[in-house]
């Protein structure tokens, strides 16, 4: 075997798979064959079993085992959690081991290519440390030596942490980690995760300022004023001093006292043809399991497989994202296919929870969409036919009552607005499927499509079902419908049409129903808006005198962060609308000069140019209002995006659990050295909810197997739907048997870190419960039993007008024995910086520099440059160190990174760099600064 290619002139090891070979190896008429293999690491130990056959035998002939072995003299073992949480410290087990050691040798643990949002353990005060600080001894006697280095990560996402262990050396003038041998390099992947405390709210807006306006349509928040507000509330109006600039408010539903994080706004140009980046650049924690429910996937298979059809439109197809779709929606058909009976071709369904059982679990409804989804992919025969062949036997029956059962994803109240629906949509399957040779049933068929020559037209119709009807029905329904639907829209205002009203609720009703009940109101508006435009826009419709770019666009600004809308059906339905419309409709590039300019009451003006590239602004967390001039031709893409603490929704004479219909209770118990037993109690006060899906959230470093999760004796209708798989910080398991009032409980049994931490650096964690139709059902925080968890309170701000806060604007974290060496300074809001990131800063160098140094520095990806001016300059007393705090305006700014940067910055260097107290600039004084955007910290200025 080969070791893997080497990187910079040192073996970078990286990937550690437990299985990294799987092959059919043909061995030719003598029975042999050579094969080199590339071993993803050379540092382990393999077991490579095989298995012979010949052709035309069943029966596998085992081969003998065989392991191998590959090492290095010396070499490091890390231990550190793949998972973690931001502004969390977390602790480095470094295992130095040489292979028969024949003298005493000094080494070197150092970090190489460290993000300059990861804060390490580098030295004290500030400074880079001796030789002792990251020396480890090996000696015949003692073959094997540890180090603990500590880490603080600051922002979200995947990051990279490289251990490089050299031979202990010196050089005048260069520290010990930049000289002597490299022995091993281990560079180790790690995700960064939002604390569950905190949570993100999320709003999409299309601009256009030349959209015409209608006084009924000013305000974009709810339809009906009985209805609980959003987060976000938008009105639109022209601006009294120029009839071409359209002035977009946006009111946020938050009070001045609610801790926020963050408040971001993200402008980019808006491209009907191109697909919502969200789901390809924003990697989910929920990637590392397979999904629980059938409507997970459904919602997920929906966005990517039209977005998939979207991409192949372009006249430059990027090969990437492309191949990156592909490889994302066949892995989701392969997961929906664990939700079925399927074998060969033979009749076979799907059901929400897992494989059905027997035929009478099989759902039409979810069979019907899988089916479609299957054949608009184009996935084989094999794939498909079994789903046909269920649909075509369930026509040939007499349907009663639970045969049209839609699974909760339509709250549609009679049978016959049920049953019709159905038959609808197993209409449309034998379009979509129509290639398919499997399809061939004249007898079914002619039943479906004569029944619908009997359809009652009278009836008074729920106006889903009417539009279900309009898209999915035979040709003379559809027209017949489609001029009812037309009759019932609302013109030129959007929504065109509404599944109904927000209902009067009884007096003492919880947060959660209301919640639910809005939620169903957005699913049915969305979901009759979907169906009409497919009815209006598909071939051999007439379109009508309608403009149907507005109700697009409102589709468009309903879907959440991912893509996807509020459940599975009208997930599948809005996004075959939205690309239908497009496919039809010709896209016409008008973007002339579009700008948007932002204002609130305390910030700056933000101007922004729409281009191709997309912008991201930051505002103070204190910001409620928000104005928006949008100027020019074109559309813009805004999006709203929140970072606060969970709120409580709690009501007057309601407690605060009573938000979620599932109540929770945890208890923590260590009960043998490096144990943890959690035992979870879940109490369901709603009769609907009878299975769930519980996400129990893992400690950092803690680890639990499939051995350590039971459910009590005493909760013996429990059981498990399937069995629990272990990701990297949760366990995932979907639970079925509860009933209403009665508290269901298991046990979790989580084994401590190899080494020592300390509780209180450890984040909140979240155990959740969560329904395919209803959502999240049920949350509890849990800390660490060493540490009660007790959300912290926000005191109100004195003056919200302070450009220039004195020193309590920075504070230290609370400190503890693992981290006292990692000095982080965090801002109002919550975000942090490494303390001793200052420190590293080259000031007064610019002297050195060539042009073509900087050029080829500013050309940098993610680099910014800027010509600044300082306003004030001051001494700050944080903690034990001081620093100069400068504040400057942005004169100018260029590099590829320049839009990230706002028009203030503020600039802290530590006393630890003599460099940049040498001279301090002074009031007026000008100076150019390069650095990298991923450096930037955000407060609560923005």
């Amino acid at each position: 075997m080969q070791p893997v290619e080497e990187e910079g002139g040192s073996l970078v090891r990286q990937l550690f798979h437990e299985v990294w070979l799987f092959d059919a190896v043909p061995l030719g008429a003598s029975g042999t064959v050579s094969k080199t293999l590339k071993a993803p690491d050379n540092v382990g130990r393999w077991a490579i079993t095989s298995s012979f056959w010949s052709p035309g035998q069943r029966v596998l002939c085992d081969a003998n085992k065989v392991e191998i072995t590959s090492r290095k003299d010396v070499f490091m073992e890390i231990d550190l959690p793949k998972h973690a949480y931001i502004n969390e410290t977390i602790a480095a087990k470094v295992s130095v081991t040489a292979v028969k050691p024949f003298k005493e040798r000094q080494y070197s643990v150092c970090f190489s290519e460290t993000s300059r949002k990861v804060c390490a353990d580098l030295g004290s005060f500030g400074q880079l440390g001796q030789p002792s600080y990251s020396r480890v001894a090996l000696s015949p006697s003692r073959p094997t030596d540890t180090k603990i280095l500590t880490l603080k990560f600051l922002s979200t996402g995947s990051t990279s942490v490289t251990f490089v262990l050299r031979q202990e050396s010196s050089f005048p003038g260069k520290h010990h980690c930049e000289v002597g041998e490299i022995e091993d390099t281990v560079r180790l992947e790690i995700v960064i995760a939002e604390r569950d405390e905190a949570e993100e709210i999320y709003k999409r807006i299309v601009l256009d300022a030349d959209k015409p306006l209608f006084s009924d349509s000013l305000e974009k928040s709810s339809h009906d004023t009985s209805m609980p507000r959003d987060i976000f509330s938008i009105s639109e109006h022209r601006s009294p001093t120029d009839v071409n600039v359209m002035v977009t408010n946006v009111y946020v539903h938050m009070p001045s006292s609610e801790a926020v994080h963050s408040f971001s706004v993200e402008i980019s140009k808006f491209l009907p043809l191109q697909p919502a980046d969200v789901p390809l650049k924003r990697a989910r924690r929920d990637t590392e399991y397979r999904n629980s429910f059938l409507s997970d996937i459904i919602k997920s298979l929906s966005v990517d497989l039209y977005q998939f059809k979207r991409m192949k439109m372009l006249q430059q197809v990027d090969r990437q994202t492309i191949e990156t779709l592909e490889d994302r929606i066949g892995s989701l058909i392969s997961d929906m296919l664990r939700f079925s009976d399927c074998e060969n071709q033979s009749a076979c369904g799907y059901s929400e929870y897992s494989s059905p059982h027997k035929p009478k679990e099989r759902s039409i409804a979810l069979t019907a969409i899988a089916t479609s989804l299957l054949c608009e992919a184009s996935a084989s025969a094999r794939t498909v036919c079994g789903g046909i062949t269920f649909l075509i036997q369930s026509l040939l029956k007499n349907w009663q009552e639970e045969s049209t059962d839609l699974d909760g994803l339509i709250d549609l109240g009679h049978p016959t607005d049920k049953e019709w629906f159905l038959k609808a949509l197993i209409l449309q399957v034998s379009r979509d499927c129509a290639a398919y040779q499997c399809l061939r049933n004249d007898e079914a068929w002619y039943n479906l499509v004569s029944s619908f020559y009997s359809l009652d037209e009278g009836w008074k119709w729920d106006i889903r079902c009417l539009a279900a009807l309009a898209y999915m029905g035979t040709n003379a329904t559809s027209e017949i419908m489609r001029i009812k639907l037309a009759t019932m829209s609302n013109g030129k205002l959007v929504p065109f049409w509404t599944a109904g009203h927000y209902p009067v609720l009884k007096s003492k009703t919880s947060s959660f129903e209301d919640a639910s009940g809005a939620r169903k109101i957005k699913s049915g508006d969305v979901l009759v808006n979907a169906l009409g435009i497919l009815a209006f826009v598909s071939p051999g419709a007439e379109r009508r005198s309608m403009d149907w770019d507005p109700l697009a666009i409102w589709l468009y600004e309903q879907q959440l962060q991912d893509g996807t809308f509020e459940n599975a059906i009208d997930t599948y339905f809005a996004a075959r609308a939205l690309f239908e419309y497009r496919f039809r409709k010709i896209a016409i590039d008008k973007s002339n000069d579009l700008s948007v300019t932002i204002s609130c009451p305390t910030c700056d003006t933000y101007k922004v140019n729409i281009t191709e590239s997309a912008a991201e602004i930051h505002l103070p967390t204190n910001i409620r209002n928000l104005t928006m001039e949008t100027k020019g031709h074109g559309k813009a893409n805004v999006g709203l995006r929140i970072l606060a603490r969970k709120r409580q929704r709690s009501r007057r004479g309601l407690t605060p659990d009573d938000y979620y219909p599932v109540r929770i209770t945890v208890l923590q118990e260590g009960v043998t050295p490096g144990t943890l037993h959690q035992t979870v109690c879940l109490k369901t006060l709603s009769p609907i909810v009878t299975t769930m899906e519980i996400t129990h959230g893992l400690y950092t470093g803690f680890s639990t197997s499939l051995d350590n999760i039971a459910i009590l004796p005493n909760s013996s209708s429990l059981s498990f739907v399937t069995l629990p798989t272990v990701s990297t910080f949760a366990t995932h398991f979907v639970l079925e048997g509860f009933r209403r009032g009665e508290p269901l409980c298991y046990i979790l049994g989580a084994t401590e870190p190899r080494h020592n931490y300390e509780p209180l650096h450890l984040a909140p964690v979240a155990i959740a419960a969560r329904h395919p139709v209803e959502g999240l059902i049920g949350l509890a925080l849990i800390s660490h039993p060493d540490l009660d968890y007790r959300p912290s309170r926000t005191r109100r701000q004195a003056s919200q007008l302070l450009r220039e806060p004195p020193n309590y604007f920075l504070k230290r974290a609370r400190r503890g024995m693992l981290d006292d060496s990692i000095d982080t300074v965090c801002f109002q809001g919550g975000a942090c910086s490494c303390a001793e990131s200052s420190c590293g800063v080259k000031c007064g160098l610019c002297a050195k520099d060539t042009m073509a140094d900087l050029e080829a520095l500013m050309s940098k990806e993610n680099t910014f440059g800027a010509l600044l001016r300082v306003i004030d300059s001051q001494k700050v007393l944080v903690g034990n160190s001081f620093y100069t705090h400068l504040s400057t305006d942005v004169r100018e700014k260029s590099g590829p990174a320049k839009v990230q940067i706002s028009d203030k910055l503020d600039i802290w260097l530590r006393d630890c760099n003599p460099r940049c107290q040498a001279t301090t600039p002074a009031k007026q004084d000008r100076f150019f600064i390069i650095g990298e955007a991923g450096a930037l910290t955000l407060d609560t200025s923005g």
